[in-house]
């Protein structure tokens, strides 16, 4: 069985919120940027993409002037973009405040905001690297104050904890987001939404590390004070719906898992509109259910929707562009549309290795998944070499004791069994089964 994705995503942005009163041709323009502010906390991006473009067009066009207003103004406009999926036009925004930033005394705290989103917009685009020096300079700034925020370090916590969970650094995620947690729980309270979301992406880390019910239980915590504190609707509500979904999957209950999806993927088009990148993680995720409950035709056709929204939003070589073309290669697989699925898996593997340094898993998944088209095929000698390929991945991004590196063993160890290299399929399957013995240890 080919090897299919499910996506997660997760961010805190934060707008800047002014201390003074600025007014341009008698306009109260931090009124505008208040109604903007509420809007985009109400996840209605359309009217705050509105007023805080009329409030930064105001202020670019006033003699004098107002740097640190149209540096607060683009930063906020670009958080905006951020949340509706325009990343470049986002990144211009926030790079430009920080410019301005610069030469404004007393404006450390502002620009740890701004190189906060900077980050979490960065982790977006796959470069996490970039991202990881916005976060750790955030924290550094925030955390040298003379006043220290611990509102905003909470924040900056909580995206450099995120940014270790997609690089699959657990441990180091999980450190930190215990600390923003104890934040949050401090200045806001058990109950407060900000809380949960730390204490939902916990729940994301405890997931990946195997630990199912500890999982179950933050995310089940996180999504009640949300959905109390927001409503049943709001954008957070959803994410956390495709979260707890992910542990349904994991144990095999499907069927909950799907109910959680279909609601999510309701809430993204009612909140985002049909062109978002989070729906678009949210059909992802449902085709992988979809697919795990053989529904391959309803599996496709979701994940080309999933695809084409993020071609356009995030480019033909992004990632999340790979998994959708691995995830669709292998429904192609399972339904025996070989040349589809050989197409798609290598359309994969190449914006794997178009990635620098990143540690791309869906590439060991794709080059795996070749490999199994070519067996189908009986073409066991190509086969060989995309099983040697996807090993060597998954060691290097994963670690020696990841249990899809057991899985890659196996097959390649079946492989060689057919190619009566008995002594090198022994191998294969001695490593195999060390490593689900060791993991059963740990998580019995």
């Amino acid at each position: 069985m080919a090897t299919y994705q499910s996506l997660v995503q997760h961010c805190v942005v934060i707008l800047i919120t002014s201390a003074s009163i600025c007014r341009v041709d008698g306009i109260a323009l931090d009124a505008q940027q208040e109604a903007g502010k509420k809007a985009f906390e109400q996840g209605r991006y359309v009217d705050a993409e509105g007023l805080f473009h009329s409030a930064l067009t105001a202020l670019e066009e006033a003699q004098p002037a107002e740097g640190r207003q149209i540096a607060q103004c683009s930063q906020n406009l670009g958080a905006v973009y951020a949340a509706e999926g325009k990343h470049a036009e986002a990144e211009g925004l926030y790079r430009r405040a920080l410019d301005l930033w610069k030469s404004i005394p007393g404006s450390e705290l502002q620009t740890a905001i701004t190189l906060n989103n900077l980050g979490v917009l960065l982790r977006f685009q796959a470069r996490y690297a970039e991202a990881e020096t916005s976060e750790l300079r955030s924290l550094e700034l925030l955390e040298q104050s003379s006043a220290p925020d611990p509102k905003e370090i909470a924040s900056t916590l909580h995206n450099l904890g995120e940014l270790y969970t997609g690089e699959g650094k657990l441990a180091g995620a999980e450190r930190i987001l215990r600390r923003a947690i104890s934040l949050r729980e401090e200045i806001l309270g058990k109950d407060h939404p900000d809380t949960a979301l730390s204490l939902g992406a916990l729940g994301v880390v405890r997931k990946q590390q195997g630990d199912f019910p500890a999982a179950a239980e933050a995310i089940d915590r996180a999504l009640a004070n949300t959905e109390r504190a927001l409503g049943p609707d709001h954008r957070r509500v959803a994410t956390l719906l495709n979260d707890r979904a992910s542990i349904y999957s994991a144990q095999g209950n499907y069927k909950e898992a799907q109910k959680l999806e279909e609601r999510a993927v309701s809430i993204f088009k009612k909140t985002l509109g049909p062109n978002h990148p989070d729906l678009a993680c949210a059909l992802s995720n449902l085709a992988a259910t979809q697919f795990a409950r053989r529904h391959y035709k309803e599996a496709i056709q979701l994940n080309k929707e999933a695809l084409q929204i993020n071609e356009v939003r995030l480019g033909g070589n992004h990632p999340i562009v790979g998994v959708e073309l691995n995830n669709l290669g292998a429904a192609f697989f399972v339904t025996h549309n070989y040349a589809e699925a050989e197409d798609h898996f290598r359309r994969a593997i190449a914006i794997a290795e178009k990635q620098q340094g990143a540690p791309q898993f869906f590439g060991a998944d794709a080059w795996k998944n070749l490999g199994d088209v070519y067996l189908a095929l009986h073409r066991e000698p190509e086969a060989v070499d995309c099983y040697r390929h996807a090993i060597e991945i998954r060691e290097r991004t994963s670690g020696p004791d990841n249990a899809r590196l057991a899985t890659d063993l196996e097959a390649y160890a079946a492989v060689l069994r057919k190619q009566r290299d008995y002594a090198g399929a022994e191998s294969a399957e001695t490593r195999a089964l060390g490593i689900q013995v060791r993991n059963a240890l740990h998580h019995p």
